[in-house]
């Protein structure tokens, strides 16, 4: 089975792929039934599809969608289901792909202000932005020269729409949005709240 997937001709630092279309996927089934993770594919012959690796961590549940960073070395993504089955706080993964073959693990950052589901996510100028259900919009800095791992990611701004009590087990609030204007303009939507237009302060 697999979810949400980008698609992109690769021009990271794994040489061996250059200039090859991947697609890096939520792979829930990628090692056997319920068992997967990070799926990345060779789309090269479409009649002919190569699955170059599937990398699994721990907590995972329903590995869902990702993005991966300008430069194509990093990827982040979310599992749509750990903070329901595993009880952790908002998880983003940060995946290292300088060896597609064997992408590395950088961190499981946890977001100490929320144990709400996430949903979907995108990385723009160096923001990750994420969709979290009924915790909003959460924006995130990544900085990868970081001292240590759990460092990589900073929160820098949030935005929520539903005014209830979070529950973890819910899919309201946001579900998803869309960063990528030139002007900092984020827009987001809500399963009843409605479309919200953001832009992030100075």
């Amino acid at each position: 089975y697999i979810h949400d997937c980008q698609c992109v001709y690769y021009n990271g630092p794994d040489k061996h792929f250059k200039k090859t279309e991947i697609c890096l996927c939520g792979a829930k089934d990628c090692i056997k039934k319920n068992k997967g993770g990070l799926g990345i594919f060779d789309m090269t012959n479409r009649t002919n599809i190569k699955h170059i690796s599937c990398t699994t961590y721990e907590n995972s549940s329903y590995p869902h969608q990702g993005w991966i960073s300008d430069s194509h070395r990093y990827f982040f993504m979310g599992d749509e289901s750990d903070e329901m089955e595993h009880h952790v706080h908002t998880t983003t993964l940060v995946w290292d792909l300088s060896e597609l073959e064997s992408p590395t693990l950088v961190t499981q950052w946890q977001n100490l202000n929320t144990m709400s589901v996430d949903h979907n996510l995108f990385y723009y100028r160096g923001l990750i932005t994420q969709s979290n259900y009924e915790n909003g919009i959460r924006i995130l800095k990544f900085n990868s020269s970081a001292s240590t791992p759990s460092s990589n990611l900073k929160e820098i701004a949030h935005f929520d729409a539903f005014t209830a009590p979070v529950r973890v087990t819910t899919s309201n609030g946001t579900w998803g949005h869309w960063p990528f204007y030139e002007d900092g303009v984020v827009v987001t939507s809500t399963l009843n709240e409605g479309v919200f237009v953001l832009k992030l302060q100075d």
